[in-house]
């Protein structure tokens, strides 16, 4: 996998966007707990 190629950035963009939807990026993530992070990837993968 090549994590710095060029071909990835669109995806990256956008997955960051959609977390963004749920957790701004003003966001201390260090008070989210895991169960808000579950509930966003999971929100995200379904």
């Amino acid at each position: 996998m090549h994590s710095h190629g060029p071909w990835q950035r669109d995806a990256n963009e956008n997955t960051n966007g959609l977390i963004r939807h749920f957790l701004p990026k003003t966001t201390n993530l260090t008070c989210v707990s895991r169960g808000e992070i579950n509930y966003v990837v999971g929100s995200l993968n379904n």
